[in-house]
């Protein structure tokens, strides 16, 4: 189970990135929307396993339209995890069973 602070942050990343994603047509001064569906994005990107998976896939099968946000992410969010103090996803460990090592 994640802690109440990482489920807070996946409610409000789902909702920047859908509201965002919603009033990004808007004209000016309601059209913020791509910061702030970019900012949404980074918030589950950075605290939603399942989120990055299928980011990933997507970005795979539609290398031109969403290639630009891959590179966008890669460029800025160490900075925004640094300024805001979100800490980088740990990376799952391999079980000694799976890769065939025997514990001795």
């Amino acid at each position: 189970m994640g802690t109440p602070r990482k489920y807070v942050l996946l409610i409000v990343g789902w909702f920047l990135l859908v509201v965002g994603l919603v009033i990004t047509p808007l004209p000016w001064p309601f059209g913020f929307g791509a910061p702030m569906a970019i900012t949404g994005l980074v918030l589950l990107l950075s605290h939603s396993f399942w989120v990055r998976r299928r980011f990933i896939k997507l970005t795979r099968t539609y290398p031109i339209s969403l290639g630009w946000i891959k590179g966008f992410l890669r460029k800025t969010l160490p900075g925004l995890r640094k300024r805001f103090g979100i800490n980088a996803p740990r990376r799952r460990k391999a079980s000694s069973m799976s890769s065939g090592k025997k514990d001795s």
